[in-house]
């Protein structure tokens, strides 16, 4: 299903590449899914673990804007110059802004931790992903905004993905 066909008043756990579509400019569908969040339209929310993704992501796309690196493993570039990293600060203000949307964060326990093990098992999805439906199984939301189509195939969940994002 496409994120435009979340009904108002629904809630809807968002995966970490909706905000890196949004914040980059990718995707006008994230767009309006965070918008339709933050006028409480729909209520969205994440997980810290999810942030962090967020943060790592966006502070590669920073410095990739930049051009403080190039090329492959840019990643691996940052980690090896802290000088660079002391230039970046866009990412974290990026990261920062989701909590502002309205976008909910949420704890992760140790207890969600076990949870997803199992699922991992189940599902075959990484650990951060199975992590994901962990957290929603425990709050209860039955909708996922993700392009990550490794999702569709998971029971007991809605996948809602931007209808302008074409993922593998």
């Amino acid at each position: 299903m496409k994120l435009e066909s979340l009904p108002s008043g629904s809630l809807v756990f968002i995966d970490a590449n909706i905000f890196i579509y949004y914040f980059t400019g990718t995707s006008p569908s994230c767009h309006q899914l965070l918008i339709r969040c933050s006028s409480a339209e729909l209520r969205g929310v994440t997980s810290l673990p999810v942030l962090l993704e967020v943060a790592h992501r966006l502070m590669v796309v920073e410095a990739r804007q930049k051009r403080l690196v190039r090329g492959a493993n840019p990643v691996q570039k940052l980690a090896r110059s802290p000088a660079l990293v002391k230039k970046l600060s866009l990412y974290q203000e990026w990261t920062l802004a989701i909590p502002r949307m309205g976008i909910e964060v949420e704890e992760v326990t140790f207890a969600d931790f076990m949870v997803s093990m199992g699922m991992r098992q189940k599902s075959g999805l990484l650990t951060l992903d199975a992590l994901i439906l962990a957290v929603m199984s425990r709050l209860k939301i039955p909708n996922l905004a993700s392009a990550d189509q490794a999702f569709s195939e998971v029971e007991g969940i809605k996948l809602l993905s931007p209808s302008d994002i074409h993922s593998s």
